[in-house]
Order: C-alpha cells, then structure tokens, then sequence
C-alpha cells in the first residue's frame, strides 16, 4: 500500500521535473509542490485509502468463506486471483488520485499564471510554492463532492 502512495508521489515528481526542464532557460513562472504532502493530507487520499482498505477486507472475507471448500491448489489459485485483483484495483485508484492531483495542480497554476510546476524536491531554490493552494482546492472539490453524492 506505501510502496503504490510513492511510486504514484515518485510518478507525480517525474512529470513535474519534465516540465522544470521544458522551461529551462525562459522567463517562465515555476511553482513548485509538495506531491507528498497532498496524498499525506488531501481527503481524496484518505478517501481512496479507506476504498483500498474496503476492497482488502471484501476480498479477505470471500477467501475466509472458500477457505474449507477447496483443495490447496484451487485456494491458492483463488489467492493469486485475489492478489491480482486488488493489485489491478490499486492501480486504477492510483491512475484516478494522479489524475486527480494533475488536474487540481494545473488548475492552481492557471489561476497563478504559472508556465511550469515542479515537485519541490526537484528545485534547489526559487519558484512558487503552491501546495497549500492546491492542498486547499483539492479538500474543496473533495467535499463539494461528497455534498453533491
């Protein structure tokens, strides 16, 4: 589960280097954002992480209920295909909450005029931090999300 949170945080800071190094060398405004501090505070993450820790206890309690009735190879076989599915689950949740923070980060960026926006631990100094803005915005659309539900 912390290993998907920092390959998806590792991924976000991939992207924003690229576009650290696309501006190189123009008069462009960089911002810069803390990707760890968004899936450690944002309520999207601790939405998702509580739709992770569901889907893990749906799939431990049907392994529990076809534990008795199948042979060793069949359960382990009905193991894999349950490592498999909340592995392809864990994915998509990972691709939605990227897609999610990438919207929300560019959407700060426009309202600043910001033409790159970098992970801050790619930027030895200078740029915009705009963290606690996107930080903002994403609990906003959060729970104007769960009020519209």
């Amino acid at each position: 589960m912390k290993s998907m949170w920092k390959r998806m945080a590792t991924g976000a800071m991939m992207v924003c280097a690229l576009g650290l190094v696309a501006g190189c060398g123009s008069s462009e405004k960089v911002g810069v954002v803390n990707t760890e501090k968004l899936v450690q505070e944002s309520q999207k993450a601790k939405d998702i992480n509580k739709e992770m820790e569901a889907k893990q206890k749906e799939v431990t309690d049907r392994l529990a209920q076809v534990q008795g009735t199948q042979t060793e190879e069949q359960f382990q076989q009905t193991q894999l295909n349950a490592q498999q599915e909340l592995q392809i689950y864990g994915q998509a949740k990972g691709k939605e909450f990227k897609a999610y923070v990438e919207s929300n980060i560019q959407a700060v960026a426009k309202e600043k005029e910001l033409t790159v926006v970098a992970n801050d631990q790619a930027v030895v100094s200078g740029g915009v931090d705009i963290t606690e803005d996107v930080l903002k915005k994403m609990n906003e659309s959060a729970s104007s999300g769960e009020t519209s539900k």
